[in-house]
């Protein structure tokens, strides 16, 4: 505690007036013996004991009423805390929030982050520049640097930081700078965050367990997010489906409304550099409601049908401007492959080649597998599809058909396969191909076993046992009581899990899985017996199926699945990586080369920027036919090629980077509550306002303290009235 005026103290001195006054009039006077009154000298000794005590009460009421009032006239000032307004003991950490939330702005007015720069630059050059300090940006993927007494540096760092579009990092900057604080001895240690309080930030803040750490540090926190801006963002574009000519691929976007009012956007979307009808732009009109409420987010789906090979990009975007125009357009870049080419082996002796009127029991498996997989008949040829389909008889087969320009081979109740053969399947399967096993009448088990099963080529996935149940309009059937529709083969081809169909089997070959294989099973009779599984072998995969592609056996081929089941597993056949070359900023690209021949390099030429010529970049590949690009921080297309020794340049590829879409969400803590939480964690030195000056002249005044002038006052109205009472009692007194 101090004084205002600790001078007036000397004031103090008036508390021994009254003590004073008692001694020099307690001057004892003479005495005399009357005889007459010695009966009331018991009387009048008891009386003077009690008048005494009154006295000494009364003498320590009125010295306690003269320092009471010296102490109010000086003013005394309790602090609640001391240090930070001393510079020449202050070292800080100052946290600039550069994610891209940080560039909303109402319009004509300053961004967010052109408001926090002003504040850090006034911070390092004014009266309360700390005697040293650091600065770090919460998308930088850089550890934060020492502390440092060269503030023109770091002026100058605040001058040239720009807006990231990265994951932004707030709590592992803050854990560095209690870090850096921690092993400094000077008495005032503050963390400064120039930041918009966004909930995605400040979450994982609280979170930490270095906030105990913190407990003597004081926090500033500057929210520049006191005005509110209208804006809706794109957080995400997902691409599902395999990108291969005249495929149909989905594109689904994800948007949000952080306005405070609702709000009616178009979302549209435009492919790049693809020819035909399918490269016009398809326009969504969404109604979103306003930021916090149900509706606040939709997700919008596009198709598109690729006609070219190679890498085709596009844009989703939003048809309106406002206050952050960094989420409104989201980029895509998908590897359109050339259309698949499966093979269908017919294993059964004088089957048509072409299928037989639909209906018909006598529906050859074979058939029935090339109607799911291409139902276009001759008048329909030139319409797009993706599946470039030949069919072959089993005894028909031939090396080279496993070299991989098959991407997927069906086989349908082929009875037998030579160890050659079976040979030649693992080292496909094994190298990226997809091969399906359809099991039906006249297959050799023995053979399966010893030709494909772990003494073999090591496709089954376990033993393979007779055929059980009988076929017929009176045989009874086993359900398929288990179906994964969580798989890419079954998954969201229905709204509803109660729309996908009943499978009924009247015969099966059983299966007697090796548990410690990874197998997959996707579909399961109401037996446990399972019906269809996959297994993952090297790159590639085998889909085993317990019946044949026949309606003979089974009611699966006739249902709504079997087709989208089987032209999904052709689709993605040979998929080895991710169809879509997509990545956020600040996450490095991995450059697939094993396509580059000879070349030794790759070029990599940057997005443009504004009014600058775009950048080109050399890397090495590695032996592994790998590059690694890390410099993708600006948001937009890059595209590399092949270098060669003699510097001839060689079609390569492209990629897209797009800002992290959490960033988009604007909702953010008030400042009371965020003090609240940071309090609770046991921060008691938290000052939270809309710019650097307030915040100062905030923890100013409670560095100053309380001034008691207004208690002490009262306190001495208090004693005056205590004294006139008791005083005036003590008179009444002595009068009777």
């Amino acid at each position: 505690m101090t004084f205002a005026t600790p001078i007036i103290l000397i004031g103090l001195i008036a508390a021994g007036i009254p003590l004073l006054l008692h001694l020099i009039s307690s001057v004892r006077a003479r005495e005399e013996q009357f005889p007459t009154l010695r009966f009331l000298r018991l009387s009048m000794e008891k009386t003077a004991r009690r008048r005494k005590l009154q006295n000494w009460l009364l003498l320590l009421l009125r010295s306690l009423l003269l320092a009471v009032l010296a102490m109010a006239v000086a003013e005394p000032i309790l602090r609640t805390q001391t240090g930070w307004l001393g510079p020449e003991d202050q070292v800080a950490v100052l946290i600039l929030d550069d994610s891209y939330s940080m560039a909303a702005g109402a319009k004509g007015n300053p961004t967010r982050f052109s408001r926090a720069k002003t504040d850090a630059a006034d911070l390092l050059s004014g009266d309360n520049k700390p005697a040293q300090a650091t600065l770090t940006t919460t998308t930088s993927q850089l550890a934060t640097a020492p502390l440092t007494t060269q503030l023109d540096a770091l002026r100058k760092s605040v001058a040239s930081a720009r807006v990231g579009y990265g994951d932004s990092s707030l709590s592992q900057k803050f854990a560095q700078a209690v870090e850096i604080l921690n092993g400094q001895s000077n008495p005032s240690r503050v963390v400064y965050i120039f930041s918009d309080l966004q909930r995605v930030s400040f979450q994982p803040l609280l979170e930490l367990a270095e906030l105990v750490r913190a407990k003597g540090f004081h926090i500033f926190i500057m929210n520049y997010a006191d005005q509110d801006v209208n804006n809706v963002g794109i957080t995400d574009l997902t691409v599902t489906g395999q990108a291969v000519i005249d495929g149909k691929v989905k594109f689904v976007a994800s948007i949000r409304n952080s306005s405070p009012g609702p709000r009616r956007v178009e979302v549209i979307f435009t492919p790049e550099g693809q020819p035909g009808p399918g490269s016009q732009p398809q326009r969504v009109i969404k109604n979103l409601a306003a930021a916090g409420e149900s509706g606040d987010s939709e997700r919008v789906e596009f198709w598109q049908r690729f006609a070219k090979a190679g890498p085709a990009t596009g844009e989703v975007r939003l048809g309106q401007d406002d206050d952050l125009q960094i989420d409104n357009v989201r980029r895509f870049c998908v590897n359109v492959q050339p259309r698949v080419k499966v093979l269908v082996v017919n294993g059964q002796e004088n089957v048509a080649q072409s299928p037989p009127a639909v209906g018909s029991n006598t529906l050859a498996p074979a058939a029935m597998l090339e109607l799911a997989l291409d139902w276009r008949d001759e008048s329909q040829q030139n319409s797009p599809w993706p599946i470039n389909l030949n069919t072959t008889d089993a005894t028909d087969l031939t090396p080279d058909m496993f070299d991989g320009k098959n991407k997927a081979v069906f086989f349908c109740d082929v009875p037998s396969f030579t160890p050659a053969l079976a040979k030649l399947l693992g080292q496909f399967v094994r190298r990226g191909g997809s091969a399906v096993f359809f099991l039906g009448q006249g297959i050799d088990i023995e053979n399966y076993n010893e030709q494909l099963g772990q003494t073999g080529s090591g496709l089954l996935p376990g033993r393979l046992s007779p055929a059980v149940g009988q076929v017929g309009p009176d045989a009874p059937a086993v359900a398929a009581e288990s179906m994964n529709i969580s798989h890419p083969l079954l998954a969201n081809l229905f709204d509803d899990r109660a729309e996908y169909p009943t499978v009924l089997v009247q015969r099966y070959f059983k299966f007697f899985i090796d548990q410690s294989l990874s197998d997959e099973i996707l579909m399961t009779l109401a037996n446990d017996d399972p019906l269809i599984i996959e297994r993952r072998i090297g790159a590639g995969r085998v889909l085993w199926c317990a019946m044949p592609a026949s309606p003979r056996w089974s009611n699966l081929p006739m249902a709504n699945v079997f087709p989208p089941m089987m032209i999904r597993f052709a689709l993605q056949a040979g998929e080895t990586q991710e169809s879509d070359e997509m990545y956020i900023a600040a996450q490095p690209a991995i450059l697939d080369t094993t396509n580059g021949g000879n070349a030794k390099k790759v070029q990599i030429t940057l997005p443009n920027s504004p009014g600058n010529s775009a950048k080109i970049v050399q890397l090495v590949i590695n032996k592994t036919d790998i590059a690694k690009f890390q410099d993708t921080n600006e948001p937009g297309l890059y595209r590399w090629d092949f270098l060669g020794s003699d510097n001839v340049l060689e079609t390569g590829g492209a990629f897209v980077v797009n800002p992290a879409g959490h960033e988009s969400n604007l909702a953010a803590y008030s400042p009371e509550e965020l003090s609240a939480a940071l309090r609770a964690n046991g921060l008691e030195n938290v000052h939270i306002g809309p710019s650097l000056q307030s915040v100062q002249v905030s923890a100013a005044d409670k560095a100053q303290g309380r001034n008691l002038w207004d208690v002490l006052i009262t306190a001495v109205i208090l004693l005056l009235v205590i004294e006139a009472v008791f005083a005036n009692r003590r008179k009444a007194q002595e009068n009777n």
